[in-house]
């Protein structure tokens, strides 16, 4: 469970080429390719969690501030921090939904159990199945690469 999160989107060097009105700061990578600069922030969430939806909607609002989109993302990385062990404990809050988010501790629950039983690609989301989508091959792979 974690209380902070930060994120950080790195912009590809193509992008000045896609957008030749940036007017923002600069950078340049390690092979002299001038780029705009990288966007990073820091979410605080109202309570300590492990849920997905608080963790996502904290960042991805943020993330739609902060970023331009009009520039092409190379990299994306998200890190929680100060991790702590779950517990059991749940802090009670008028804010977030206690009932809510046990359920959701007992759908991943049951998710996991189902994954570790049955492989990776048991329990899937609706997008792997899109063109170009990668999870369900990657899963197939030793490591997440061909070998």
């Amino acid at each position: 469970v974690t209380q902070r999160c930060s994120w950080w989107v790195s912009y590809d060097h193509k992008s000045l080429e896609k957008c030749p009105d940036y007017d923002g700061p600069l950078s340049m990578d390690f092979y002299g390719r001038i780029h705009p600069k990288h966007s990073v922030g820091v979410v605080n969430l109202p309570v300590l969690t492990n849920d997905f939806g608080i963790i996502s909607e904290a960042i991805l609002k943020q993330f739609d501030e902060k970023t331009d989109h009009r520039l092409l993302y190379r990299r994306l990385g998200v890190c929680a921090d100060e991790v702590a062990e779950d517990i059991g404990a749940l802090q009670l809050n008028l804010f977030v939904d206690a009932e809510k988010l046990h359920r959701d501790k007992q759908v991943q629950g049951a998710m996991l159990a189902v994954r570790r039983k049955y492989g990776s690609n048991a329990v899937f989301k609706g997008m792997d199945l899109m063109d170009g989508a990668t999870t369900l091959e990657r899963n197939m792979q030793i490591g997440g690469h061909r070998a």
